[in-house]
């Protein structure tokens, strides 16, 4: 059971993130998915040192849930071109290294891909007008 204070603090972090989202346009969501997968693999490397199977699991599944049905299914390839294409291949390499350290408690990984996305997260927030 989850105590109140926790369900609390998860509602009102739910609601800020849905406020952020709503009032914003696309490019801003992108910068929340970034935000996420990154605090997500954070988490995930955490918990991998604290040896919590159970927490390990829950945030890099998110983290893959993100990179899946966030950042990657709206990849538009077609306006995108090339650029698109590309980073379709990196979250799709990213994806297989986060199974990889889930399955293997590997911080190494999980550092490789939080380089990588981190890079594209300040890219993206450079061009943001």
């Amino acid at each position: 059971m989850i105590p109140p204070a926790n369900r609390s603090a998860r509602a009102y972090a739910s609601v800020a993130l849905d406020s952020r989202a709503d009032g914003s346009g696309p490019r801003e969501v992108v910068m929340l998915l970034f935000e996420g997968l990154l605090e997500r693999i954070a988490l995930g490397r955490l918990a991998i040192e604290q040896r919590d199977v159970n927490n390990k699991i829950r945030h890099l599944d998110k983290a893959l849930q993100i990179l899946g049905e966030g950042l990657r299914t709206h990849l538009d390839t077609k306006a995108g071109g090339e650029l698109a294409l590309q980073l379709d291949g990196l979250y799709a390499y990213c994806s297989v290294r986060l199974l990889h350290a889930n399955a293997h408690s590997d911080t190494a990984a999980l550092d490789e891909v939080h380089g990588l996305i981190k890079q594209v997260a300040d890219a993206w927030r450079e061009t943001r007008p």
